[in-house]
């Protein structure tokens, strides 16, 4: 009994001892933070100054280098540099991960066919099937992608990336980014255009409309140009 009390006393006094440790180091860290705040805070006034001067009349980046280094303020070019770095990957960042996750929904086989037979004129042209299951999105989840995608701005090139590159790389890029498969890439040989359609889960049940990746429009099959999409002649790749 004695030795086990002995034992826990000098293993409480170690951890009291590592933990006075810890507390020191933290706070030796936190002065060193705020020795590093106020020389910064100087730089930036510095900083300053040497903007309203103009660079002193420095006129080259050399000449303004060695203002800088005059100034005692080098450092903080290069740390704003930093920033502006860190700024810009945030930046690229947003542009390549989105910031929301939208929730899958799985379409059934009949649920697929009904919606493939929603389109004009299905039965009259040729559609090909690539996958064998199907998933798609709430319309509300889909008009939040399209409005974080950027296949939209991307640049036209004739024959090299025009609509039929457009309507392609959005389709794969859906099934990329966000496992969404169930879009559909259509070869309209009637209005010698291509473009995509979508299958959005809308009220409680799944819709199609044509989707124009070059403008981001959403339109309802009843409301198209038929000079852009007709849907007379067509090749339909699920």
């Amino acid at each position: 009994m004695i030795r086990k009390a002995i034992k826990r006393f000098f293993c409480g006094f170690v951890c009291l001892d590592v933990i006075n440790r810890a507390i020191k180091d933290c706070r030796e860290s936190l002065n060193k933070c705020t020795k590093a705040l106020k020389s910064i805070d100087k730089e930036i006034d510095d900083w300053l100054k040497l903007i309203k001067s103009g660079y002193l009349g420095a006129r080259t980046n050399a000449d303004i280098n060695k203002r800088l280094r005059s100034y005692g303020i080098f450092k903080l070019s290069t740390e704003l540099l930093a920033d502006s770095v860190v700024e810009k990957f945030k930046f690229l960042k947003n542009l390549y991960v989105p910031s929301f996750t939208p929730r899958l929904i799985p379409v059934g086989e009949q649920t697929l066919i009904n919606a493939v037979k929603s389109i004009p004129n299905i039965d009259n042209n040729f559609w090909l099937r690539l996958d064998g299951r199907y998933y798609t999105v709430s319309i509300d989840d889909l008009k939040e992608i399209i409005k974080w995608d950027w296949t939209d701005n991307k640049k036209y090139l004739y024959d090299l990336f025009d609509c039929d590159k457009f309507a392609m790389y959005f389709k794969a890029r859906m099934a990329i980014m966000f496992h969404i498969n169930l879009i559909a890439l259509v070869l309209d040989y009637s209005s010698q255009h291509a473009y995509n359609i979508v299958f959005p889960f809308e009220n409680g049940r799944i819709t199609a409309y044509i989707y124009e990746p070059q403008t981001d429009e959403l339109i309802r099959f009843d409301e198209r140009d038929k000079n852009f999409y007709a849907l007379e002649t067509y090749v339909l790749v699920m």
